[in-house]
């Protein structure tokens, strides 16, 4: 699949800085746009606390945004929330999917 959010750099960074991350996701209640909900709120408990976890500053909102977690600046970057919550679903369908096959 060719990506065209920055998803990919955040699967990337948690990958690194939190393997086996998609684990903690549930797919039927991941939602981008909810602090609780999206991929930091279920790896990290919130989205605030990710960012901190992950940038050292819960007003990290570049970092956040660079990474593919923010949807607050979505329209400069031209694509939609329902484009970057499709793309972070494929990611962790793929992941949690792989997982499965290697167990």
């Amino acid at each position: 699949m060719e990506y065209i959010t920055n998803a990919p750099e955040g699967r990337d960074l948690l990958n690194d800085r939190k393997p086996g991350w998609f684990r903690r996701i549930n797919p039927e209640w991941f939602f981008i746009g909810d602090p609780h909900q999206c991929v930091l709120g279920q790896v990290y408990g919130s989205y605030e606390r990710g960012k901190e976890v992950l940038f050292g500053n819960i007003d990290a909102y570049k970092e956040a945004d660079r990474y593919g977690f923010a949807t607050w600046n979505l329209h400069e970057h031209g694509y939609s929330e329902e484009t970057l919550q499709a793309e972070w679903m494929q990611i962790i369908t793929e992941l949690q999917l792989g997982d499965s096959k290697e167990q």
